[in-house]
């Protein structure tokens, strides 16, 4: 069983149909729930226009709300921009100066997408539903991936976001026809499953970031590590270049069904560096 820490940070996105534009230069589109992703869709099916925002603060927020962050309000999605470990199994692993830098370039690329969505909100309490996104095309788009939907439960005292309880997050990375992560044999497929999660942070006072994010908890068991392959490319490069899955494909030691020869278990990564 590997213990992660590690923080995170959330900026918002404004929600529309089909997939999201590129975010340095226009304002963050994101699918709506029912334009997940399908086998052939492409940036070419977006018909989405950017929104400007009409205020840095969204204003009342949901009904009956009051006090500090009261802007905060059903639909609002939110998507991670930093995304670090701290630590793994109590420890600065050699590791995570490998996988820091990684999922930053791929943050960037629209590479990695996690998402939140705002599903319910009461004065003492915030619940979203955690899922992600695949890219689509060179352009910055992605589309939603239903299956890696989890669900956390935030106590709320103003814009502070209290340990939730406990779910789990999903780590997908790539496009569909390439992802950065290959399992052929777990309930999610070509994800990390991380469980035991309980997510602490900070709203903005105008509702448009989530900070000081941080993962109190969180694990992932040994089967799981062995059930997933990863493919490591250089940073840049684009899940393209893993190549195409093989699902008659087997690693000498049995691992990795369903991938291809550019994937390498992700236990045995993490024992070749210490």
């Amino acid at each position: 069983m590997r213990r992660l820490a590690v923080i995170l940070s959330l900026s918002s996105l404004v929600v529309a149909s089909g997939c999201w534009n590129d975010p340095d230069t226009s304002y963050n589109v994101l699918p709506y729930p029912d334009a997940e992703c399908e086998p052939g869709h492409t940036a070419g099916d977006n018909d989405a226009t950017s929104t400007e925002p009409t205020s840095t603060d969204t204003g009342g927020g949901e009904a009956g709300l009051t006090g500090p962050c009261s802007c905060l309000t059903i639909g609002d999605w939110y998507r991670f921009d930093s995304l670090g470990l701290t630590s793994l199994d109590g420890a600065t692993h050699p590791v995570i100066a490998t996988l820091n830098p990684l999922w930053e370039t791929d943050m960037q690329a629209s590479e990695l997408n996690i998402l939140f969505e705002v599903t319910a909100v009461t004065q003492d309490s915030l619940t979203v539903r955690a899922v992600n996104g695949a890219r689509v095309g060179e352009e910055g788009d992605i589309c939603v991936l239903e299956e890696t939907s989890v669900v956390f439960n935030f106590p709320r005292d103003g814009c502070t976001l209290k340990g939730s309880d406990e779910s789990a997050i999903n780590v997908y990375a790539g496009d569909e026809a390439h992802p950065k992560n290959c399992t052929t044999v777990l309930p999610v497929p070509h994800a990390i499953p991380v469980q035991k999660v309980i997510l602490e942070a900070e709203v903005s006072n105008s509702c448009d970031a989530i900070n000081d994010g941080n993962v109190l908890s969180g694990v992932i068991g040994q089967s799981e590590l062995l059930s997933t392959c990863t493919c490591l490319l250089l940073g840049g490069d684009l899940s393209d270049a893993c190549g195409a899955l093989d699902p008659n494909y087997e690693s000498a030691d049995g691992l990795c069904k369903g991938c291809n020869d550019t994937y390498i278990n992700l236990e045995e990564l993490l024992m070749s560096f210490g």
